[in-house]
């Protein structure tokens, strides 16, 4: 998994590529030309052009513009293949970018798709979906995948909101995510959230996904002040305790360091996330790759610029 900065992260495993919360702008606005919204300080480490000429899947956990940025979700169309995303953003997809239905894969909370690749076409395509209301004692992405070319997706829960206008609060769902592939390894996407105070929310999405976490995206930024960001955004404490809750084998941090979405000064989150001392919650630099072997042993993770 390669960090391009706050929440755009692009994960290769073998031949399979995802990019998640896409923003390559230079500020997070409903008018990106004008001083409108949050002007970028620190650049994507890379360029969609950089990422090559094909993405097989991009997924969205939710519409603020700091997470769905029109201008990059257009010059991504000729690029992504699958766009995974909860409820209501097919919609905006399609209305705002003219991305056909066919290439979007709408999901609620709880709910899976299993992707195939075609060897022919070199394309990928749902071969199977699965919602609790299907066979709530037994999640299909439980059995082992067949075959090398195949892929699980999930949509999960998430503590958080969704608006791009005063008239549509929460008119879209939001989502954390997670992508299980054949060699068992598994990554949870944080996308944006906040810690429940009384709600056991991230023990009940490890209790589901039912294995180890191998990576997880979690975001440790915009926090302060408390009393208008505590549910919404984490702090990095609660950002250690969700590690734990979840009981990944290694995480990383996100949604930092790229946008002053928040009073905190913007390198805080990285240096209270590392006063921490948690060696298997770290942060890495803009355009850092944190390498995770296939055996999924913590000793072996590896981080290279």
């Amino acid at each position: 998994m390669t960090w391009i900065g706050h929440a755009t992260c692009f994960l290769q495993h073998s031949d399979f590529t995802v990019l998640t919360d896409p923003i390559f702008g230079r500020r997070a606005s409903p008018y990106p030309n004008t001083p409108i919204g949050f002007a970028r300080e620190v650049p994507p480490a890379c360029s969609i052009e950089d990422l090559g000429q094909s993405i097989d899947v991009c997924m969205i956990s939710h519409d603020h513009y700091d997470h769905l940025d029109l201008e990059s979700v257009r010059k991504l169309k000729s690029v992504v293949q699958l766009w995974f995303v909860p409820l209501g953003i097919a919609e905006w997809l399609q209305q705002h970018a003219q991305i056909p239905e066919e290439r979007i894969i709408e999901v609620k909370w709880w709910d899976s798709v299993r992707l195939e690749k075609d060897s022919l076409a070199q394309t990928w395509k749902v071969a199977q979906r699965y919602s609790l209301e299907d066979a709530p004692y037994h999640h299909p992405s439980l059995d082992r995948l067949a075959s090398p070319h195949e892929a699980w997706l999930t949509c999960l829960p998430a503590q958080h909101w969704s608006s791009r206008s005063f008239f549509d609060r929460n008119y879209r769902l939001w989502s954390s995510m997670a992508c299980h592939f054949p060699s068992e390894q598994l990554f949870y996407f944080g996308g944006d959230t906040a810690r429940p105070d009384s709600f056991p929310l991230f023990e009940q999405i490890r209790d589901y996904l039912a294995r180890p976490i191998d990576l997880a995206a979690l975001p440790i930024g915009a926090y302060a002040p408390a009393e208008l960001c505590r549910d919404a955004h984490m702090h990095p404490h609660e950002a250690v305790q969700v590690h734990e809750a979840l009981r990944a084998q290694r995480s990383v941090g996100i949604h930092w360091g790229s946008f002053p979405l928040a009073e905190e000064p913007l390198h805080e989150p990285a240096d209270l996330l590392h006063e921490c001392g948690v060696a298997q919650f770290d942060t890495v630099e803009h355009g850092a790759a944190v390498i995770i072997p296939v055996r999924g042993n913590v000793s072996d993770i590896a981080i290279s610029a």
